[in-house]
């Protein structure tokens, strides 16, 4: 095998895994990296999916995150993209839009609302 910088091999395997994400352990390990290489290189600011999914759609606030979640995968089904997790997906539209998520109550069930702190980032 060439000998590769680990810019180089982190290039790869992120092309390589986004075909298949399950692959990433297997591709890390053909290029002797370690997980914390490779996250340590990943931009840290808000994924480009969530930007532009979030000026496509009407004010999320006081929206059910399961819904805009499920409005998510949708978007990036046709786009071809791989979805975040609905943990990070959450994360990253609070910290985009200075919302929280917040716990509400209709009558017995339990769901989680995005809910605006202040102003708009985007």
């Amino acid at each position: 095998m060439k000998n590769y910088t680990v810019e180089q091999k982190i290039q790869i395997a992120n092309i390589i895994s986004k075909s298949s994400p399950q692959t990433l352990p297997y591709i890390l390990d053909i290029f002797g990296l370690k997980r914390k290489e490779y996250v340590r290189t990943l931009p840290r600011g808000i994924d480009n999916s969530i930007v532009d999914f979030l000026k496509s759609i009407d004010d999320i606030n006081g929206k059910l995150s399961s819904v805009v979640y499920a409005a998510y995968c949708d978007y990036c089904k046709g786009r071809e993209a791989q979805p975040l997790t609905h943990v990070e997906f959450s994360r990253q539209v609070n910290r985009a839009l200075n919302f929280r998520s917040v716990t509400k109550r209709f009558g017995k069930t339990v769901c989680r609302v995005f809910s605006s702190r202040g102003g708009d980032y985007l």
